[in-house]
């Protein structure tokens, strides 16, 4: 099979942009950090993602390619305490992947957005 010149620079052309659009352009990443103040573990819900069983004074971060934030924290199950509190978040700032383009590293960037949640928050109290 014969293949013209044009047609191969076109196939070459869609071919890089291909690879250009998806494997090397990075994406879109809002970091959020959420501290468990309470003493108690929690459950916290991020836009529908769960993490779950965070200790008393530890934390989790985790990265999301959307700025709005709907951020759901209770207590976990089995303490005999019972509370929940639900906050709307909005990562400031620009996305952050952490790491110069190319670059294989170990650093997380700090967070667009953080909140540390506590006994009063989880009781309904206003802050």
């Amino acid at each position: 099979m014969k293949v013209s010149r044009k047609s191969f620079n076109r196939i070459a052309f869609l071919f890089f942009f291909f690879l250009f659009s998806v494997g090397i352009a990075p994406g879109q990443n809002y970091w959020v950090k959420i501290t468990n103040k309470t003493g108690h573990y929690i459950h916290v819900l991020i836009n529908n993602r769960s993490f779950l069983y965070i200790a008393p004074d530890d934390y989790i971060r985790a990265s999301f390619p959307v700025r709005e934030l709907q951020v759901k924290a209770f207590y976990s199950p089995g303490q005999d305490v019972s509370g929940m509190a639900e906050r709307e978040l909005y990562a400031a700032g620009t996305s952050q992947t952490g790491c110069e383009r190319d670059v294989i590293c170990n650093t997380v960037p700090a967070p667009n957005v953080s909140w540390q949640v506590t006994a009063a928050d989880l009781a309904g109290e206003e802050n």
